[in-house]
């Protein structure tokens, strides 16, 4: 019997305690660190100064107002005109409803709301819903309460149900109305927070 090759040889592993190179070998081709680019920067312009408008307390004489609205503090935040267009408290206009239909300043489409109370932006995704029943307008898809309307027309909004203003001259005719305003025009307005 012939014994193994390795009977009469020492053992020989291939390992060894002397490190040939210290950095590590990378099989992959690694990128250089990035050195930001330096470039010449353009002076800032002077800030144009903006003459500060004074804040009305309320409608123009001889406006026609359809609602008067109230913000959260009772103060006078705006109207909508009995054509439809909308107004802020320094008298500029905001938006313009017309029927179903809500349009931005420049006359853009905004959104619509249907037969349905679904309250539909310019991209035609359903983002409210109105509840005629209860005076309430709940978001889409997630049905969490948005704001809800009582009868004089104060409107409260947020998880704590916080006073956010007043539409008044406010009828339960009108829920469309101020739905596409508080939905599309002025959602500022539900802002808990202020």
């Amino acid at each position: 019997m012939t014994e193994p090759y390795y009977v009469d040889k020492k053992f020989r592993s291939h390992w060894s305690a002397r490190i040939r190179d210290p950095t590590p070998r990378h099989f992959f081709p690694v990128a250089q660190p990035a050195v930001p680019m330096t470039r010449e920067r353009a002076p800032i312009p002077e800030p144009v100064e903006v003459p500060k408008r004074e804040r009305m307390n309320g409608p123009p004489p001889g406006a026609d107002v359809k609602f008067n609205i109230r913000d959260r503090y009772n103060d006078w935040r705006g109207y909508i005109a009995g054509d439809g267009s909308c107004y802020n408290n320094v008298g500029d206009v905001i938006g313009y409803i017309e029927g179903d239909d809500a349009g931005s300043v420049t006359e853009d489409f905004l959104g619509t709301i249907n037969a349905d109370n679904q309250v539909s932006n310019a991209l035609d995704d359903v983002v409210a819903r109105l509840d005629p029943g209860r005076v309430t307008i709940h978001t889409v898809p997630d049905d969490d309460l948005w704001a809800e309307i009582d009868n004089s027309g104060c409107v409260k909004a947020g998880e704590d149900v916080s006073y956010c203003g007043q539409f008044e001259g406010f009828t339960f005719h009108d829920m469309k109305i101020i739905t596409l305003y508080l939905v599309l025009i002025d959602p500022n307005m539900l802002n808990p927070e202020g």
